[in-house]
Parts: structure tokens; sequence; C-alpha cells
């Protein structure tokens, strides 16, 4: 018996001792996949990996360690910036963005005088600031109105001046308070997802000798470098993770996951944490053969849209990658954000992407697909065509607009309107508008729409209100910007396509993308491609929309048949102050004449010659000119046809002057 005890015994102990070995381990495992955030340098030590040389690389390197707390709505942070000035200009100063910090107070230049629920309010926490392992102090830059309830711009004045090639470091210990998402970052109304953009002390672009750090501005985006990015985040377990970067190391303790991610050559870093999502990953390949892995985060709710959000990435790439240049990323990321996120969904990341899906949206609409193609191709305009979006934002909105057009046009045959009352029901007939007292009624679950129409209703109301060439964050308004940065600017592109072609224009946007791969390009950058390439003479539409305003209306004014019964008058007229090239055609019983004209008299006879009995005459028949404010006085017929341009007139009022209308109106 005692024997048998003394075994007990001992197995007791062994299991004891086993216990305890286990423990230690997980206790070990623990600390090393938990990176400290309470200690700055601690935590920055950390940091360090064999892939990233501090210092001697030529771009900027930020590394970061986060950890999310999710019951306390606070983002723990440690960073370290190496920054190299490679600019041939010395400089004194460092400008940063803190941009959570447009979301403290309601006076911000983001919110101007917007209220915001009090879980939406947002800062920055400052802990510890180090230059080069030196205590250093920042200073709060105003915005150019001297607006000083605005801190979303600080510099640090340093004791001695960077040269060319000269690098420093710069050290954060930072907290943000987590807002309710009201914007681009933040969580949604049921706390089940994070979503983090513009979210750590980011450097401005220093070019030029100057430091370009813009404020958070009410409808602008932003501008920043291109840099290596390393990033420890820390989240709990139940949540899912998607980012900017590629995941090079994933770690588990009893409560919470830490994820390592990389991303060279980028210019800004997104992530999200969420949980009760969908996800999957794809795998699409370019046209050099190169596997590109697509993860996708979707709500539950759209589960059932799977093929079709698949589909319009897929399409999306596809078109790209064969006419546009090669993908830049070995992996990127598509997140479906909550409707109750702000205004998180539909924005773009370098590597990541957002879109949301509203409750009714059905198939035929293809909104979603615009949405998603829109947002994919910012991927080339924007993420690697960095163009100062605070400055000149139509040269990613515009370009990714455009490209968004073409690929609809391509992929899907035909799109229809459904029209929405009160956020969600479809309206089955409405009237909109009568023509002499005669009212027009639609049916309005599923009408035949025009793939321009929205960029006709977005622009036509704005047309003289703003120049491409305006500084983006100084137009008038939202709707302003929107007009001309997405509208004018694709409508820009594709008049320029019209009057070029397709096979031309795509073969200079690819030599454009080549030539200013992860640079900052200018519209003067754009012009001197198309100029090399196009090898047409353009100014006329430089000058015209991008360099000013001018609107356009060219009209026929009269169609006559001559005493001498061989000859056949054409008055055309031009309203406005853009001059553009077009061609007049008079149709005859038995063909086609047509007259090419420089566009510029305000008032212009056409005289053509022909022993056959006119019928109508028509100025800018093809519609090359998409900057023409009203297409239905393009056409003129003769009185005998009077019907039949009757109904001319009635179809081209319709999908215009109406369509226009509701699309403007209701959107």
């Amino acid at each position: 018996m005692e024997e048998t005890n003394s075994l007990k015994y001992i197995a007791v102990i062994l299991l004891f001792l086993f216990y305890g070995l286990l423990h230690y381990q997980e206790e070990k495992k623990d600390s090393l996949s938990s990176l400290p955030v309470t200690s700055g340098s601690e935590a920055l030590r950390n940091l360090n990996d064999s892939d990233f040389i501090p210092a001697k690389a030529k771009l900027t390197e930020y590394q970061i360690s986060a950890s999310l707390d999710v019951n306390k709505k606070i983002l723990h942070g440690a960073e370290t910036i190496w920054w190299r000035n490679n600019s041939s200009y010395p400089t004194s100063e460092l400008y940063f963005h803190l941009y959570p910090n447009a979301f403290s107070n309601s006076k911000t230049e983001f919110l101007k005088g917007r209220g915001l629920p009090q879980k939406s309010y947002a800062h920055v926490i400052l802990n510890e600031v180090n230059v080069n392992k030196t205590r250093a102090n920042l200073s709060y830059v105003l915005p150019r109105n001297g607006n000083r309830f605005d801190s979303t711009v600080v510099k640090i004045t340093l004791n001695t001046s960077l040269a060319k090639g000269d690098s420093i470091q710069i050290d954060f210990l930072f907290d943000v308070v987590i807002p309710k998402a009201v914007s681009r970052f933040g969580y949604d109304a049921n706390e089940r997802f994070f979503f983090f953009a513009q979210w750590f002390p980011k450097l401005g672009v220093y070019e030029n000798g100057k430091w370009i750090c813009e404020p958070y501005y009410s409808f602008t985006e932003f501008y920043s470098d291109f840099a290596h990015y390393k990033l420890d985040i820390n989240i709990p377990k139940e949540f899912t993770f998607l980012s900017s970067g590629d995941v090079v190391r994933k770690s588990l303790d009893r409560t919470n996951a830490t994820y390592t991610v990389m991303r060279k050559n980028i210019h800004d870093f997104a992530w999200v944490a969420a949980k009760e999502v969908t996800t999957f990953t794809d795998t699409l390949t370019t046209a050099q053969k190169k596997k590109v892995a697509v993860h996708y985060m979707l709500q539950p709710t759209n589960e059932d849209s799977k093929e079709r959000i698949f589909t319009a990435v897929k399409n999306a790439f596809i078109y790209c990658d064969r006419n546009i240049g090669s993908f830049p990323y070995s992996s990127f990321a598509v997140v479906d954000a909550p409707v109750k996120a702000g205004t998180i969904g539909a924005m773009e990341y370098p590597a990541l992407f957002t879109f949301s899906k509203e409750y009714f949206s059905p198939e035929f609409t293809k909104d979603v697909e615009e949405l998603l193609i829109h947002e994919f191709a910012h991927q080339y305009f924007y993420s690697l065509l960095a163009n100062n979006e605070t400055a000149e934002a139509w040269l990613d909105e515009g370009f990714a607009t455009y490209l968004s057009q073409k690929i609809l046009i391509k992929k899907y045959e035909q799109r229809f309107a459904s029209f929405k009352l009160f956020g969600y029901l479809p309206v089955t007939g409405m009237e909109f508008l009568s023509i002499e007292r005669i009212p027009i009624i639609y049916t309005l679950t599923q009408i035949p729409k025009p793939f321009e129409s929205d960029l006709l209703a977005e622009y036509y109301p704005y047309a003289a209100m703003g120049s491409l060439s305006d500084t983006s964050y100084q137009l008038l308004n939202r709707k302003v910007y929107q007009s001309v940065s997405y509208a004018k600017g694709a409508l820009f592109l594709l008049t320029l396509e019209n009057f070029l072609g397709e096979k031309k224009l795509l073969f200079i946007l690819r030599q454009y993308v080549e030539q200013y791969r992860y640079k900052h390009p200018t519209a003067e950058d754009f012009f001197s491609v198309v100029r090399k390439y196009g090898r047409k003479n353009i100014d006329w539409l430089i000058e015209g929309f991008y360099k000013n305003s001018y609107v356009c209306d060219y009209k026929l004014l009269s169609l006559s048949a001559l005493p001498d019964q061989h000859s056949v008058e054409v008055v055309v007229v031009r309203d406005g102050e853009a001059v553009v090239p077009t061609e007049v055609a008079l149709y005859t019983e038995k063909d086609t004449l047509r007259i090419n004209w420089s566009g510029k008299e305000k008032i212009k006879k056409f005289i053509f010659e022909t022993n056959n009995i006119p019928i109508a005459a028509e100025v800018d028949p093809l519609r090359n000119n998409l900057f023409d404010l009203n297409f239905a006085n393009n056409s003129y017929v003769l009185a005998t046809q009077y019907s039949g341009a009757t109904y001319l007139s009635v179809r081209w009022f319709f999908w215009i002057q109406n369509l226009l209308m509701i699309f403007g109106g209701l959107a």
C-alpha cells in the first residue's frame, strides 16, 4: 500500500512539474508575442528587423507598434521614423500630420462648425517625442486662414540643418482616442468593426525646399511620400485583421493576436480589425504571370453578393493590368464597411480599398460594380502615382472615374437606374418634368441609363464654378469639388479620347504610369506625355477646361436650301467661351456630307454643295465634345421631317435633361 501511495505522490509531482513547465512556456510565448507599448524606446528596439536598414535606405521608413483596446476605444502606439533628405535643399524643420485631431473639436478645418456626437470626437495624445533619441518639442502649425482650433499639423524645429543625404530618427509614443466613425476612421455603431486610416503621426512631403503638409480639409484628401512600412499590431484574437501590408508573422496568446505586417514603397498605411465578418482569399494573375493575392472581408449581409463583388474586382484588375500597367503589389485587400460606419466605405489606400453596399442595390444598377472598379483604379492613380490630392485631386479622382466608366462599358452591356425614396424604397412611378404641359411619366424600377449620365449630371450645374487647375481644397464646397475633380476630370479624359482615339489614349496612360511610377506627377507631367505621344494639338482642351472654367454649347440655328437648288446653308452658333474643334454634318436623302470646323466663330455659315434633298444637319454628330451643355440643340431637321425631329429632340431631352435632374437631385 505504501509503495502504491508513493507512486501516486511521484505521479502528482511529475504532473505538477509538467504543468508548471507548460505554463512557463506559455508565459514566455505571451511575452514575446505581445509587443510593449508602455515604453517607447523598448517597443521601438523590438521592432528592428533585418529587412529594414534604418537611416541607410533611400526611402523614409516607418516602424510602428500598436495595440488596440476595443473596450476603452484607445489605440496605444510607438513609432520610429527614419527620414532622409533626398532633395537638394537643406531643412531645419520637420512637419507632421496629426489627422485624428480633425475630430478634436467642432471648429477644425475639417468640421468647420459641424457638431459631432460625443463618441465621435477623437484626438492624438503625444506622450513622448524624441529626435535622434533626445527629447524634442513640437509646435502646432496653423492653417493659412489662421484657424487656432485646428491642430492637424505640427512641426519640430531642429538644432541643426539637414543637407542632401542626411538622415534623422524621430520617435513617437502616442495614444489615439478612437471615434465612433462619422468619417474615414473609427468604429461602427455595433462596435464590431474598427478601421484605421490617417491614424499615426505622418511626415509631410519635402519638395523644392518647402514642406507640403496641409491640414485635414473637409472634402479633399491627402498627400504623402513613399516609404517602407513595418508594423506590429496587437488586437483581440476574436477579431479578423486586414491591412495595406503582407502578414509576415502572427503570434497568439490567451486573449490577443499580434500581426507583423510589411509593405515597401507605399505612401500610406491602413488596417481594419473586425469580427463577425466573412473572409476569403482569391488569386489573380497579371499579364506577366505574377500571382496577386486578393483578401476579401465581407459583412454577413453581403455574402450573397460575393460573386458580384469578386467579378467586378477581377474585371478591374484585368483591364488595368493589361491596359494601364503592371499591378504594383503582391497582394491587396478589399474591405466591406458596415453601412453604419461613417464614410469608411468607398475609400482608397495603398494595397487596400473599401466599399459599402447599400441595403437596396440591385445588380442591374451596377452601382456596387462602379464603386469597386473606381476604388480599384485608385491603386494606379493615387497609390502608384501619388499626386498631391489637396491641390490636384482630378489627377486621381478624374482618372479613376474615367477608368471606371471605361471598364463598365467594356464589361457590362447595360446599366439601369433604380431610384430610391427616403433611403431604401424604390419608386415605381413619378412625374419629374413635363414638356409643354404634357407630363413625362417613368417607371423607375429599371430604366436604361447611359454610362456617362452621372458625370454629366454632376458637371452641368457647376460647369463654370471651377477649373481643373484650381487648387482643390480652395474650391467652393464639396459639390463643386466633386463636379470638378470627378466629373470634369473624367469628361476631360473621355473628350481627349474622342479626339485622339481610345487606343492612343490608353497607350499614353500606360507611358504616363511607367514614367511616373512611385513619383508625384503633376498635371503638366501628364500633358507632357500627351503631347509627346498624342501628336495632336490639345491646347484648346487645356485652355478651355483645365486652365479655365469655360463652358460651351454648340447649336444648329438654321438649315435651308438656297435658291440655286444646288446648295444648302447650315448656320451654327457657339455659345460660351470654350472653343472646340468639331464637325458639321448634312444628311440628305442619299448621303451624308461633312465639314471639319475649328469651332472658333461665334456664328458660322456652312455651304454644302449637293443635288440631293436635304433632310437634317448636325453639329458634332459623334458627340465627341462631352463638355457641350445641351446636346438637344445640336441637330436641326427640315419642317417636312418635323415629327422625326420632335421624336429625336424628346429622346435627347429624356436622357440628358431629365436624367440629369433625377440623378443630380436625388443622388
